[in-house]
């Protein structure tokens, strides 16, 4: 993995039984998606969809792409303060890995 993508890093997570990753959390840093994956795997979270526990998640770190910047992955909006870590709101981000 590239620990220095000029664009940043998604955190996300795929659920057992799903086929499709879920974008948890956006940070510019290796070591800040590091801290955050650590944290999620610690503590139990909510799904970002309908506030549900993740049924045994598995958390992935993967760069961002200059295409999903081209995009406007950084102007989404809203991001709001849950748990210490800022996340995406009631939309449904996608994550593909590469």
């Amino acid at each position: 993995m590239n620990k220095s993508n000029p664009y940043g890093y998604k955190v996300c997570y795929k659920e057992k039984d799903r086929d499709e990753y879920t974008r948890h959390f956006l940070t510019y840093t290796y070591s800040q998606a590091l801290s955050a994956r650590r944290y999620y795997r610690k503590y139990e979270k909510k799904s970002i969809e309908d506030n549900s526990p993740l049924k045994k998640p598995y958390w992935v770190i993967i760069p961002i792409t200059k295409s999903e910047v081209k995009d406007g992955i950084w102007h989404e909006v809203p991001f709001w303060k849950q748990t210490g870590f800022f996340i995406l709101g009631k939309s449904k981000p996608a994550c593909h890995p590469e």
